[in-house]
C-alpha cells in the first residue's frame, strides 16, 4: 500500500472517505496523463496530510507550475479539457465506483497578474447514485474537489509520492518549508490568519535536524520565495510580535481538526528556533 492509499484507508466517516477516494482518482488521472503529470506539482495541506501525516483536514487540492501563464503552451480552456478527459478515463478504471468531472474554472485575480491561480471545481458522484450522477452530468454536483493551480511559482526541489502504478510530482521538503514560511510571513499584508501554516511547519520541523549544507539550501529557497513576493526578511522577521498575535487566534481554532494540537507557544518556538539557525 503506497502513501496515497494509506491516507485514503485512514479516513474516518463516510464523507471524508469519499472525499479522499475522489482525491485518489484525481491523482490517478494526473499520473496517467503525459502532459498533466510534469506540469502539475502538488503542494499544500493535502500533500502534507498524505506525505507527513499531519492529521489536518483540508478540502483544497493545490498544485503549482514554474511556468508563467503567458508562457503556457495552450489556453486555459484546453488545459481544463485535457484534465477532464483524464478524469473521464480515471473514472472508468477506479475501484471506488466514482465518477469525476470538471464543472467550472476561473482564473484569479486575472490572467494578466504576476501570480495568477486557476481555480477548478471538480464534481464527483458514486456511479450507483442516479440523482447525484444526474447533477454531476449537469455540472451541479454538490460534492466537489476544489483544485487550485498556481502559475509562476518558485519550485526548488521536486519529489514523488505514490508508486510505480501511480506517481505524482510534489513539492520537495525544502520548497514546502519555504512556501509555508512565505505564506506565514505574508499574512499581515494580505489580511489573512495563517495558524494552519504554523502547525504545518511544526509538523515538518519538530523532529528534523538539518546539516549546514541543507540549511544553506533551505536559506536559498526561503530567500527566493520571499524575494518573489517582495518580502523583506532578516533574522528577526519570524518573531514579529504582530505576527505572533495575529496567528494565535486561527491556530487555536485547529483544535477542532487536529488531535493533540501542540500548544501554540511551543509550536511557534520550534519554528523560531529553525529560523534563527539559518545562516544569516
Amino acid at each position: 500500500m503506497n502513501d496515497i492509499e494509506s491516507w485514503v484507508s485512514a479516513a474516518e466517516g463516510a464523507d471524508q472517505k469519499t472525499f479522499r477516494r475522489a482525491t485518489h482518482v484525481l491523482l490517478s488521472a494526473i499520473s496517467s496523463h503525459a502532459n498533466l503529470l510534469p506540469e502539475m506539482v502538488m503542494k499544500g495541506g493535502a500533500l502534507l496530510a498524505i506525505r507527513y501525516r499531519t492529521g489536518r483536514m483540508t478540502r483544497d487540492i493545490d498544485f503549482s507550475t514554474r511556468v508563467a501563464l503567458h508562457d503556457f503552451d495552450r489556453t486555459i480552456a484546453q488545459f481544463v479539457a485535457d484534465l477532464d478527459r483524464a478524469l473521464t478515463n480515471a473514472s472508468t478504471q477506479n475501484a471506488y465506483g466514482l465518477q469525476l468531472r470538471a464543472q467550472s474554472h476561473e482564473v484569479k485575480p486575472n490572467e494578466n497578474g504576476r501570480f495568477p491561480t486557476l481555480h477548478i471545481k471538480i464534481g464527483y458522484a458514486t456511479l450507483g447514485d442516479v440523482r447525484l450522477m444526474q447533477r454531476l452530468k449537469s455540472g451541479q454536483s454538490p460534492h466537489v474537489l476544489a483544485v487550485d493551480y498556481s502559475f509562476n511559482e518558485e519550485i526548488h526541489d521536486i519529489e514523488r509520492i505514490g508508486d510505480e502504478r501511480l506517481g505524482v510530482n510534489v513539492y520537495g521538503e525544502f520548497t514546502l518549508i519555504a512556501e509555508k514560511l512565505r505564506a506565514y510571513l505574508q499574512q499581515l499584508e494580505r489580511d489573512r490568519s495563517r495558524g494552519r501554516d504554523l502547525y504545518d511547519l511544526w509538523c515538518l520541523l519538530k523532529d528534523r535536524r538539518f546539516d549546514q549544507a541543507e540549511l544553506a539550501r533551505l536559506f536559498d529557497a526561503i530567500k527566493a520565495k520571499a524575494h518573489s513576493r517582495a518580502i523583506a526578511i532578516d533574522s528577526d522577521t519570524f518573531e514579529n510580535p504582530a505576527l505572533f498575535e495575529h496567528t494565535q487566534r486561527s491556530y487555536e481554532q485547529l483544535s477542532g481538526q487536529v488531535v493533540d494540537l501542540p500548544n501554540f507557544a511551543d509550536a511557534h518556538a520550534v519554528v523560531a528556533r529553525f529560523w534563527r539557525a539559518l545562516p544569516w
